[in-house]
């Protein structure tokens, strides 16, 4: 079960995109668990969180749900732990961090668009995401 909401109010969120991949592998997980990917289509979910359940059923073996959320902000580079806002100052510090020809690691927080390199398109990507400080993506505390 998945859904996408901005706020404390969890009965306000929706229900998530439907995946267009799910994924399993068997012995990948911890204690060769098996591990579940699933994957949206580009941009379906952005600038939102993502909240994740699986259900206590003899097909999982869980004894109870297992709840998991993921928060997004496209052009977010970790500058506040006080919010998640995009702005100017995610754009300068993108442009100080660039990185021409080198490759940048998968963990590089100034690439944006996961294409290994730090530049002009990750600036870009930043200035398009900055949304009105109401709508920016919320620090929640799940539950």
């Amino acid at each position: 079960d998945c859904k996408i909401g901005n706020s404390n109010d969890l009965a306000s969120w929706v229900p998530a995109p439907t995946p267009t991949q799910i994924g399993a592998r068997s012995y990948a997980g911890t204690q060769q668990s098996t591990r579940v990917s699933l994957a949206w289509a580009d941009g379906a979910i952005k600038n939102t969180w993502l909240r994740v359940e699986v259900k206590a059923t003899a097909r999982t073996g869980l004894a109870a749900p297992y709840v998991f959320y993921f928060g997004n902000t496209v052009g977010e580079t970790g500058n506040s732990s006080t919010d998640a806002y995009v702005g100017a100052t995610d754009q300068l510090r993108i442009r100080t961090n660039a990185i021409g020809i080198n490759q940048a690691a998968i963990t590089n927080v100034f690439d944006i668009n996961r294409d290994r390199q730090v530049g002009a398109l990750d600036v870009l990507l930043a200035r398009q995401n900055v949304l009105p400080r109401e709508r920016a993506l919320r620090l929640i505390t799940a539950p």
